[in-house]
């Protein structure tokens, strides 16, 4: 299946590995552009790629680690508090706060890749 394309973007297939078949689905999201859909959407992939495994999943909510899922300068971010490591001194402050770039990735789980600024 493919779907509306920005400039220098590769046709987009179904995106395999999806956690729960009621998520949305990465390859009909427009992710270059501004969309409160495409926001929620995000959220959704987002807590379920960090938190629905649950022998890896953090040992709090997206809520309490305040996840928030941006967009800006025309790419899209998530980003969170682990809390597993508040309390750590040795930890500098991007290790506790990520931020992660959202970018669609066919092979990647829930269709998305998340990369570390």
């Amino acid at each position: 299946m493919t779907t509306e394309r920005g400039v220098g973007e590769q046709p987009r297939r179904s995106s395999p590995g999806v956690v729960r078949r009621d998520l949305p689905d990465a390859a009909t999201l427009d992710l270059s552009h501004y969309s409160r859909k495409v926001q929620r959407a995000l959220y959704e992939l987002t807590v379920a790629y960090f938190w629905t495994p649950s022998e890896i999943a953090p040992p709090y909510s997206p809520e309490e680690a305040g996840l928030r899922v941006i967009f800006w300068r025309r790419r899209w971010f998530a980003t969170y508090r682990a809390l597993e490591d508040a309390d750590s001194d040795y930890l500098s402050p991007p290790e506790h706060e990520p931020l992660l770039r959202i970018t669609f990735d066919a092979t990647a789980p829930c269709g998305l890749r998340f990369n570390q600024c």
